[in-house]
C-alpha cells in the first residue's frame, strides 16, 4: 500500500442555491455533514493526501483551521464559485464535473499524485481499508459501506444486514464468473 500514490477528493457544495431535485439543501445541515466527513477523512490512517473543493463560495475557515493542525498529511482546501455560475438544469453531475476540472487545474497535490478516489464530501466510507486492500490486490471491488445522507431525497444511507449479505453474495458471484470465463 505504501507505493499506491493516491489522494482523496472531497467535493462540497454547502449552499446549493436552486439545485433541482435536491431535498437536503439547507446550508447549515450540509455544512455539518461536510464537517463530519472531513474529520473522518483527516483521521483516516490510510489517507495521506486530501483535496477539498467547495464550489458555492462558502466560508472555509473551519476546514482551513482544522487542516493547519494536521502535520502528517497533505491537505489542500480550494474555494470556488462555480456552483453559482452554471445553468442548474444541467444538474449536479455537471457541477461535479466543474469541481473536478477546477481541482486538476488549481491543485498542487493533483500535480504530484497518480491516482484519486473521489468521494462526495458529505460521506464517510466505513470500510475504506477493505476497499483499498481490494484495489491494491486487484480483487473484485468491495462495495462501499457509506455513512451519510442522500442529497436527492434527504434519507440516511441504510446498510442493513440483509443488504450487506446480498452484496457479499453478489460479489462472490462476480468473482466466480470472472475467474471462470468460458468465452
Amino acid at each position: 500500500m505504501k507505493n499506491f500514490n493516491f489522494g482523496i477528493i472531497l467535493t462540497c457544495t454547502v449552499n446549493p442555491i436552486q439545485m433541482p431535485n435536491l431535498v437536503r439543501n439547507n446550508p447549515e445541515i450540509r455544512f455539518q455533514d461536510y464537517k463530519k466527513s472531513f474529520n473522518f477523512w483527516i483521521n483516516n490512517a490510510f489517507v495521506n493526501k486530501i483535496i477539498l473543493l467547495e464550489n458555492s463560495n462558502f466560508d472555509l475557515s473551519y476546514f482551513n483551521e482544522v487542516a493547519e493542525d494536521i502535520k502528517n498529511k497533505e491537505i489542500e482546501i480550494i474555494s470556488s464559485n462555480s456552483n453559482n455560475e452554471y445553468d442548474k438544469s444541467l444538474g449536479k453531475g455537471y457541477g461535479q464535473y466543474l469541481c473536478l476540472k477546477e481541482i486538476f487545474y488549481q491543485s498542487q497535490i493533483a500535480k504530484t499524485t497518480k491516482y484519486f478516489i473521489d468521494v462526495t464530501g458529505r460521506h464517510c466510507v466505513k470500510n475504506f481499508k477493505a476497499i483499498l486492500d481490494g484495489m491494491n490486490l486487484s480483487k473484485t471491488p468491495i462495495y462501499a459501506d457509506i455513512e451519510g445522507f442522500i442529497g436527492t431525497n434527504g434519507k440516511k444511507y441504510k446498510q442493513s444486514i440483509i443488504k450487506k449479505i446480498k452484496l457479499f453474495f453478489f460479489r462472490k458471484l462476480k468473482i466466480y464468473f470472472f475467474n471462470h470465463k468460458k468465452y
